[in-house]
């Protein structure tokens, strides 16, 4: 049997294999078709389907204060704020709402986004941006003030400021073991 009988032998089982698991409910047919559809399209196989929704971590009110004001808070509360953090502050790009909303956050890793190696920056932004939106500029300081857990630290999916001494920045937010509230 040559190479190419072989290969077209083992195709046939897998499609029959993947047929019983879609009849037996095991695999849902609409990732099956969207995985299908991807390899005759020459997709990128880095990527996979997403799940259609990501639940919500957390609702947090942001807005209604200015820029000074939620610094002062951010001062007041204790929070450690990094030089890194203070320059996106800093510039025009960081804005805040005047009225206050209830914002929901997803959190998520880049594997629960559909990706199977390290994205680029510009992958990640695309992304979020089919499956919702961006955080805004002021939603790191408005998680920061938040009694998150402890030893936990994540970055914000958000539009990237330039900074005078380093390029295109976000927030990362944490909590250190010993309680300390972080903006970086």
């Amino acid at each position: 049997m040559s190479a190419d009988t072989r290969a077209s032998h083992r195709l046939l089982s897998l499609l029959a294999s993947i047929l019983k698991l879609v009849q037996d409910g095991s695999r849902d047919i609409n990732q099956v078709c969207d995985v299908l559809q991807a390899i005759k399209d020459h997709k990128d196989f880095s990527i996979r389907p997403v799940p259609k929704a990501l639940p919500v971590w957390r609702v947090v009110k942001v807005g209604g204060l200015t820029k000074d004001e939620l610094i002062k808070k951010l001062v007041d509360s204790d929070c450690d704020i990094s030089d890194w953090a203070k320059e996106i502050m800093g510039e025009p790009a960081f804005t805040t709402s005047a009225e206050s909303s209830e914002v929901p956050f997803i959190r998520a890793t880049v594997g629960d986004l559909g990706f199977t190696k390290s994205p680029t920056s510009t992958q990640l932004l695309s992304r979020v941006r089919e499956l919702g939106e961006l955080c805004q500029p002021e939603d790191g300081p408005w998680l920061a003030l938040q009694d998150l857990e402890r030893i936990d630290c994540f970055w914000l999916i958000m539009e990237p400021i330039n900074v005078p001494d380093g390029g295109p920045d976000v927030f990362s937010v944490g909590r250190s073991a010993d309680g300390q509230r972080w903006l970086s």
